[in-house]
């Protein structure tokens, strides 16, 4: 986990930016980023439109930075738009791997449900899949002949 987190560190942190916020993990390690937000007990830390997920736990503040920019609005960015138009083969790979995925996340969300377990990170994870099905869904309607 350690080096996980130096290693991005070491990524994020080596070209300037013009960053708007700087933050401290307290042990001497910090960063700065364009963004950041809070899911849970996680913080996501956006620099360069590169992502890094790390324990809130972890982090000891953040604070604006002066030299920066605006600070950007604390939200999800939308993902690029695709190089090239997938064709429809590509299409349906996509969508059947998508679906198999949403009921692997349904069946976990199902049993962990059934053990008592907190199910809030299960069910972020199946809306997520089932915008994507969605988005792949209506990209076949578009190339529908």
């Amino acid at each position: 986990m350690r080096l996980t987190i130096a290693a991005a560190l070491l990524t994020l942190s080596g070209a300037p930016a013009s960053a708007a916020y700087l933050v401290d993990f307290g042990n001497g390690d910090h960063m700065t980023v364009d963004s950041y937000w809070e899911d849970g007990d996680r913080m996501h830390l956006m620099r360069d439109g590169v992502e890094l997920s790390v324990p809130r736990a972890r982090i000891r503040h953040v604070q604006r930075e002066e030299g920066g920019g605006a600070p950007s609005a604390v939200k999800r960015v939308a993902p690029a738009a695709p190089r090239h138009q997938a064709s429809r083969e590509e299409l349906e790979a996509r969508k059947r791997h998508v679906e198999r995925h949403l009921l692997r996340v349904q069946q976990e969300r199902f049993e962990a449900q059934n053990r008592g377990e907190p199910v809030e990170r299960l069910g972020r994870e199946f809306r997520h899949a089932q915008e994507k099905r969605r988005a792949v869904m209506q990209e076949l309607e578009r190339q529908a002949p």
